[in-house]
């Protein structure tokens, strides 16, 4: 865990790279720790998540974390959000 004295501390983390594709488009390789999961929204109206689900930093030592890639069409929108979306109350 993540220590600041006596208290422990854990955070949630989503990291992207894109890659654009000669072809149109763009590759993208995300990770997410904890994180909202991103969703791949594709013209036809189906979504889908883009990450898996993961442990959140902090929360487990010497934990190894698996990125996924997928590539973004011309017409496709990945949607990131914050935690701040989904607890809203």
């Amino acid at each position: 865990q993540l220590h600041d004295g006596s208290q422990s501390r854990f955070l949630s983390l989503l990291y992207g790279e894109v890659v654009p594709l000669p072809g149109g488009g763009v590759r993208c390789t995300v990770v997410s720790a904890g994180h909202p999961l991103p969703l791949l929204l594709r013209p036809d109206g189906s979504v889908h998540p883009a990450a898996e689900p993961q442990v959140l930093l902090g929360v487990v030592e010497d934990v190894a974390y698996e990125s996924q890639t997928f590539d973004l069409e011309p017409g496709d929108t990945l949607l990131c959000v914050t935690d701040g979306v989904t607890e809203r109350r």
